[in-house]
C-alpha cells in the first residue's frame, strides 16, 4: 500500500469516526432533551401533587374542624334535652305530689263528711225508734233537734 492509499484510508477512517461521534453527540443531545423534558414534566406533577396534598390536608382540616363543631353543638343539644327532661320530670313528680296531697286532703275531707252523717244517720236511726217505740210515744217530736 501506498503511503497515499494508506493516508486516504487513515482520513476516511477518520471521518467515519468523526461521523460517528457526530451521531452519538446528536443521540447524545436528543436522549439529554428528552431527559430534561421528562424532568420538567416531572417537577410540574410533583408541584401539582404539593398543590393537590396542601389542598387536601385544608380539607381535611376544616372537615375536622366541622365536625369537632358538630360534636359540640349535638353535646349541647343532648345536654338541653336532658336538662328539658329532667325539667319534665321535675314538673311531672311535683304535679304527682301535689294530686296526691290534694286526694288525701279530699279522702280526709270525705272521712270527716262520713263520719258526720253517720253520726246524723244514728240520731235520725234514734229518733226514729223512739218514735216507733210505743213507751216513749209522750215525747214530743219538736224537741228532737239534729
Amino acid at each position: 500500500m501506498s503511503k497515499k492509499s494508506a493516508w486516504k484510508q487513515e482520513q476516511e477512517k477518520c471521518a467515519r469516526h468523526e461521523v460517528n461521534m457526530k451521531l452519538l453527540e446528536q443521540q447524545s443531545e436528543e436522549r439529554l432533551r428528552e431527559i430534561r423534558t421528562e424532568l420538567e414534566m416531572k417537577k410540574k406533577d410533583i408541584t401539582r401533587y404539593k398543590t393537590d396534598l396542601a389542598v387536601s390536608v385544608k380539607r381535611e382540616e376544616a372537615l375536622k374542624s366541622e365536625r369537632d363543631q358538630e360534636v359540640k353543638l349535638m353535646a349541647m343539644k343532648c345536654e338541653k334535652a336532658d336538662q328539658r327532661a329532667y325539667t319534665t320530670q321535675e314538673q311531672l313528680v311535683e304535679d304527682l305530689v301535689r294530686s296526691r296531697d290534694a286526694a288525701l286532703a279530699d279522702v280526709k275531707r270525705l272521712k270527716a263528711d262520713t263520719g258526720m252523717l253517720e253520726d246524723e244517720i244514728k240520731v235520725l236511726e234514734g229518733q226514729l225508734r223512739r218514735q216507733n217505740d210505743p213507751e216513749n210515744s209522750d215525747i214530743d217530736n219538736d224537741e228532737v233537734h239534729i
